[in-house]
């Protein structure tokens, strides 16, 4: 923190005088734009918090009392790879009364264009945020998962459906060609290059994506794999639409997203999935 207000403080100087007569939103913004000059935003994980801040702030004078907080800091927010320039922010929001932390959660996202940050200062025609519920979370890791799992059984509700490993013998692909595929079963390919046959559970059971543990294999009950993922290859994509400004897509062991206005992706890891779903599912 240190580094910012010192930042702020240099930058106050710099101002021209007539600056100082202008009014505060203006006189913040000033000082926010040279703040983001003097140090990179990108690797300051509380002056990002400072931004998020700013915007709810801005646009949510209800929110009177809360917590804001970085997630996955130190874990990356946006996956090393080629495919895409977007860099996604996610922030944990607590609405918090007399000063106590309170159920009402959301997260919020900032979705970052390249150049956002340059010489200049920062640049928000380059930043798209949303307030995201508990139901819209779960929402896309619903639509993530019917296109990433072979099953012919929908999500409804954010249910998932429950599946049970059919022995524990890999299948090579010159076996899968004689076997006979169980009804209401689905076959999945592991990362050995072995096939497994899940079977749907009996009593067509589910259960609330809200209780699950997400990972790159697919949904877990205590470890416990329940519902699982295809093992897509780096070339492999499966896309489908989520909401009016993002499309949602399968690529390795990541969650894309397709930003619909910027025309750009983003690839997000597992690993930052499930921290943002165990904070807005309160699972710990």
């Amino acid at each position: 923190m240190k580094n910012i207000l010192y930042a702020l403080l240099v930058t106050s100087i710099l101002l021209p005088k007539n600056a100082i007569s202008q009014d505060n939103d203006a006189l913040w913004g000033a000082l926010a734009i040279g703040a983001a000059a003097a140090i990179t935003i990108e690797d300051n994980q509380e002056m990002l918090e400072v931004v998020a801040s700013n915007y709810i702030f801005s646009n949510y004078p209800e929110y009177e009392e809360f917590r804001l907080k970085t997630i996955g800091w130190g874990d990356g927010g946006k996956r090393m790879s080629d495919k895409g320039s977007m860099r996604l922010y996610p922030f944990a929001v607590t609405e918090l009364k007399n000063n106590m932390v309170t159920g009402n959660r959301k997260l919020l996202l900032l979705f970052a264009s390249p150049g956002w940050v340059n010489e200049f200062g920062l640049d928000i025609t380059k930043l798209n945020w949303e307030l995201w519920s508990v139901d819209e979370w779960n929402k896309l890791l619903s639509v993530f998962s019917e296109l990433n799992s072979p099953n012919d059984f929908p999500i409804e509700s954010n249910l998932i459906p429950i599946f049970k490993k059919n022995g524990t013998k890999g299948i090579t692909s010159n076996q899968l060609k004689s076997i006979k595929k169980i009804s209401g079963s689905i076959i999945i390919l592991d990362s050995k290059d072995l096939f497994y046959e899940y079977i749907k559970d009996e009593n067509n059971s589910r259960e609330h994506i809200e209780n699950l543990k997400f990972t790159k294999e697919g949904w877990k009950i205590k470890n416990k794999l329940i519902y699982p993922f295809y093992n897509l290859k780096g070339d492999d994509y499966i896309i489908k639409n989520y909401s009016e400004s993002l499309r949602v897509f399968s690529n390795e062991d990541a969650i894309g997203l397709f930003h619909k206005k910027e025309q750009d992706q983003m690839l997000v890891k597992f690993s930052i999935i499930n921290k943002i779903h165990q904070f807005i599912n309160n699972q710990k």
